[in-house]
Formats: structure tokens, sequence, C-alpha cells
């Protein structure tokens, strides 16, 4: 008799622990997920900042030839 109660109570330990382990899955893939999402916005950024740099570097260049252009025409 002790024995089938030790074993019942064993039973629904394991249960206890098994209905667990789902949620726990769950939490890992939402903090993956999160971690993922997390990834793209920080990439994104720096895409927006290397666009910007390459804007301003494309404006600096133009400037730079126009200045060039210029001193070249005042000492003609």
């Amino acid at each position: 008799m002790s024995w089938k109660a030790e074993i019942r109570q064993q039973m629904a330990s394991m249960n206890s622990r098994a209905s667990h382990i789902p949620r726990l899955e769950e939490d890992l893939v939402q903090r993956r997920h999160d971690e993922l999402k997390h990834a793209q916005d920080i990439r994104e950024h720096w895409e927006r900042k290397l666009v910007i740099a390459n804007d301003l570097y494309l404006e600096l260049s133009a400037a730079m030839l126009q200045l060039e252009q210029r001193e070249k025409e005042l000492l003609k």
C-alpha cells in the first residue's frame, strides 16, 4: 500500500515537472525571438548611419571639387 502511494506521488511530481517544460521552451523561443529582433534593429540603425555618412562624403567630395575648380580659375 505504501509503495503505491509513493509511486503515485512520484508520478504526480513527474507530471508537474513535465507541464513546466513546454512553458520553458516557449520562454526560450520568445527570448531568442527578442534577441533576433534587437540584433535586426541594431543592424538597421547602423545601416541608416552608413547611408548618412556616405551622403555626407559625397557632398564633401562635390564641394572639394568645386573649390579646386575655383582655385584653378582664380590662378588663370
